[in-house]
């Protein structure tokens, strides 16, 4: 099997695993052409995260999982905790320290949580909103007649059911 074929296998099973662990996927809105250029270019085409990304995107379509492309500029620059803008900082810093509030988390996890949050804004303006639980369902309507007794038989599950909202009670990942 070739090298291509086995690293599309494998987005399509990381895209399907990831679906399945979360409702709301949201990664990092990057141009690859440009990032295929720069310091890991090398890296970057090896691995086909260009490819990752539009399969992933695919399989949330199929598998009913937002998918969101948020903002990518300064997600490791912000304080996921108070909102504070702390600066650039060298890729050999990997902690990320606010100096306003404290907080103190490793780098990469900082970014990824300002993804969410951005995520979560951007669900919120479409209508996708996180506000909670889903509404209670509404009453089954009444069986029979006038009188409630005999007419039309009762009502059937359907044995297969699926929601229309699923990402509203699921967890949230960000890439």
């Amino acid at each position: 099997m070739r090298v291509a074929n086995r690293r599309k296998d494998y987005h399509f099973k990381l895209s399907h695993q990831l679906c399945q662990e979360s409702g709301m996927i949201f990664v990092e809105d990057i141009n690859f052409n440009s990032w295929s250029k720069g310091m890991f270019c090398k890296q970057s085409l090896d691995m086909g995260i260009g490819q990752f990304f539009t399969i992933l995107e695919y399989v949330c379509s199929q598998t009913d999982t937002y998918f969101a492309k948020v903002d990518k500029d300064y997600t490791s620059q912000i304080c996921p905790n108070c909102g504070t803008h702390t600066g650039k900082k060298e890729l050999d810093v990997r902690v990320h320290k606010c100096l306003e509030c404290g907080y103190e988390q490793d780098r990469d996890v900082a970014a990824s949580l300002i993804i969410k949050q951005r995520g979560l804004e951007q669900a919120a303006v479409a209508g996708r909103g996180w506000g909670g639980p889903p509404p209670p369902p509404a009453p089954p309507p009444p069986r029979g007649g006038p009188g409630g007794a005999g007419g039309t038989p009762p009502l059937r599950r359907a044995t297969k059911t699926r929601s229309v909202r699923p990402w509203l009670n699921s967890p949230v990942m960000a890439v």
